[in-house]
């Protein structure tokens, strides 16, 4: 019935290859680096997080005229 289900196999493979690797990369470099930069890290996220909220509200209350 699919008729590329050898192609299809293998890009979910090779998503599913790549997911892993940058996974597992991403925990070991955050092992390594979160003693050193922990608290400096936890700041700079809260601050983003803090801006990106902040601007979305803005977005929402002043130029959402549309509705």
């Amino acid at each position: 019935f699919i008729p590329f289900k050898d192609f299809i196999f293998w890009c979910i493979a090779i998503i599913f290859f790549t997911t892993f690797v940058f996974s597992i990369l991403g925990v070991f470099i955050g092992v390594k680096f979160g003693n050193y930069f922990s608290f400096k890290f936890e700041l700079v996220g809260g601050v983003i997080l803090i801006f990106i909220g902040t601007k979305i509200l803005i977005e929402d209350l002043f130029f959402n005229l549309m509705l």
